[in-house]
Parts: structure tokens; C-alpha cells; sequence
């Protein structure tokens, strides 16, 4: 793997110790792209405006540092039977390119915020949610 290089303590797993630049600079480039968003949250607070998940998790916590450990920490597949679906979805995506097309279309005509009912009405995206997951 790009910038790994292994210690006698750790072997190939030493950046878990946090002295990996490349490692900690994905991480900073994850937390900007999280904060403007909730920084774009904040904005619509201020004009009365919510219904985006952000939105409402930054009227129920307030702090947007929460706000970003929530966040990702439910995008991210951490837990195994999140990591293996999404494993299985991007494998038979990879293997299907009209399935992948047909999907990449309804995901790029989205305009606006999104929101869980904005994701529960696109009917391809769950018909292949579903696939992957039985």
C-alpha cells in the first residue's frame, strides 16, 4: 500500500499509533468535506430551514464537532454486516457496467439536499440495495 512502511512493534499496521502522514492526511481531507457540509447546515439553520439528516442531527446536538463524529460513523462501513454489503454491492456492481450506469444516472440527477426520503424514493438504488444485501 502507498506510504506504508512497517515497525518491529506493529508491522504493517503501525500507522494505527497515528505517525502516518499519508494516513492522517485522508483523514483531514474526510473532515473537510463533512464540515462543509455542516457548516452549509448551519447556514440553512439560520434560515429556518431543515429537513436534510445533517440538519437534523445539528438541531439535536448542537456541537458540530458531534454532528461530524455521527456522521461518520454512520457512513462508514465499521460495523461487519455494513462492510460486507457494501463489499458485495461495489463486487457485482464492478461486474454488471449497465447495472453500475443505470445507477450512476439516478444518483447524478439529484438535485438538492439530500435526505432519507429522498434515498427511500430512488427506486433503482434500493432495488440494487436490496440485490446486494440478499
Amino acid at each position: 500500500m502507498r506510504g506504508m512502511r512497517e515497525r518491529k512493534d506493529l508491522g504493517p499496521l503501525y500507522f494505527i499509533r497515528g505517525s502516518d502522514k499519508i494516513w492522517k492526511e485522508a483523514c483531514a481531507e474526510v473532515h473537510t468535506f463533512v464540515d462543509e457540509h455542516i457548516q452549509k447546515a448551519m447556514e440553512r439553520k439560520n434560515m429556518q430551514s431543515q429537513g436534510a439528516f445533517v440538519d437534523i442531527l445539528l438541531s439535536e446536538l448542537g456541537d458540530p464537532l458531534k454532528v461530524r463524529s455521527q456522521l461518520l460513523n454512520m457512513f462508514q462501513a465499521a460495523r461487519d454486516s455494513t462492510a460486507i454489503s457494501a463489499s458485495n454491492m461495489f463486487f457485482n456492481l464492478a461486474r454488471h457496467p449497465l447495472v453500475w450506469n443505470k445507477l450512476r444516472e439516478e444518483i447524478l440527477a439529484i438535485s438538492g439536499p439530500l435526505s432519507f426520503e429522498l434515498f427511500k424514493s430512488m427506486k433503482y438504488l434500493q432495488c440494487v440495495l436490496k440485490e446486494s444485501s440478499s
